[in-house]
């Protein structure tokens, strides 16, 4: 761990933001994260980073800022409210994207490394070989986004799956 100010150059170059892939900045200060990122992207350009803001005005200037992912708490806690009186079910399904949030599915990221036992195989092989999975998102290098992808796709390395099923199934899968 490290103690320091993390406005200040010093603190940042210490904690290896110039070789971090990517970085938290969740502080009460709106002020203080627009800083930390613009202070971040000028060390690191390549760096994402994930901030938490308190406004619609703090969400809007740390995404200016650079920041990749700006998450509004209080935001988010209103839509999720909303949305659990208006689709409860939809809210039940969605909570499976939190980790362990049910005794036996999950929904989860596994990426395909080079060398993995999926690479190369279709989607209905990998779903089909008698467990209890389902591919329900695609995502291949810069590109979009694939939601429910055809059973034909070939898994290449370096893909990124979006899988729910068991857990002990998603932990094997993640391991092949």
């Amino acid at each position: 761990y490290l103690i320091g100010q993390a406005t200040q150059d010093e603190v940042l170059l210490k904690a290896g933001v110039k070789c971090a892939e990517a970085m938290v900045v969740a502080i009460s200060s709106e002020a203080e994260a627009v800083f930390i990122t613009l202070a971040a992207h000028e060390l690191n350009d390549e760096v994402r980073i994930y901030a938490r803001a308190e406004s619609d005005a703090g969400v809007r200037r740390l995404k200016r800022a650079g920041a990749s992912y700006v998450n509004s708490p209080y935001q988010m806690g209103g839509i999720r409210t909303a949305a659990s009186i208006l689709r409860p079910s939809v809210v039940d399904f969605l909570e499976l994207s939190m980790p362990h949030r049910s005794e036996e599915i999950d929904l989860e990221e596994v990426r395909a490394a080079d060398g993995s036992s999926i690479v190369g195989r279709e989607i209905r092989d990998i779903e089909g070989a008698g467990v209890r999975i389902r591919i329900v998102a695609l995502k291949r290098r810069d590109q979009s986004i694939v939601l429910i992808p055809d059973a034909s796709e070939i898994i290449e390395p370096n893909d990124h799956l979006v899988v729910i099923g068991g857990r002990e199934e998603l932990a094997q899968l993640a391991l092949d």
